[in-house]
């Protein structure tokens, strides 16, 4: 478990650092400008994540509650809300009306339908880690001034949106026993 915290840790720190404009000035000034930082930021975002998905395979399960059937099927509810909201930061929605986060709201929801269904340790704290992220995030966001900017879709554009949702949604109830071990039918 210990490499999962450390993934964690590291996802955590990688993003909360450089909110500040002063340490991220001097990160930028340091490494050689803009173009770097983002080079630096984004293989350390990305080992952090690998990291993650590495400890939490090799964690060892440490049962803490048992989760009724039900929160699997609430939590295959709540994945296809947060796979539509996530494919909204790349297509016309009017769900860009109600927020300026959709990644973090998606994020938010997946770690909370997960927190749902998974009663382990290494479960709650990774989906945990990442609800109170999201969470803490998007106030940090929206004291700072960020607002929903969405124009609004069109009733065909909302309705592809909600489509494309699905799609992802039932290639990963498909995929999921392959990619995570765990098959999401269980009765």
């Amino acid at each position: 478990m210990t490499a999962m915290i450390a993934g964690l840790v590291a996802f955590v720190l990688c993003h909360l650092i450089p909110r500040s404009n002063r340490v991220r000035g001097w990160i930028i000034g340091a490494l050689g400008g803009q173009q770097r930082y983002q080079i630096v930021f984004s293989l350390l975002a990305l080992g952090s994540l690998g990291l993650i998905i590495w400890g939490k395979s090799i964690a060892p399960f440490v049962h803490v509650w048992a989760p009724p059937p039900v929160t699997r099927i609430i939590t295959m509810a709540i994945m296809l809300l947060s796979l539509t909201i996530g494919t909204a930061m790349v297509w016309p929605s009017n769900l860009l009306k109600l927020t300026a986060h959709p990644m973090l709201w998606s994020v938010l929801l997946w770690g909370a339908g997960h927190l749902l269904a998974n009663g382990d340790l290494a479960s709650i704290l990774l989906f945990g880690t990442f609800v109170v992220f999201c969470a803490t995030a998007m106030k940090s966001l929206n004291r700072r001034g960020s607002r929903p900017t969405g124009t609004g879709a069109t009733p065909r554009q909302e309705a592809a949106l909600w489509g494309l949702g699905g799609v992802q949604w039932a290639v990963l109830i498909w995929a999921h026993p392959t990619l995570f071990r765990m098959p999401v039918w269980i009765w």
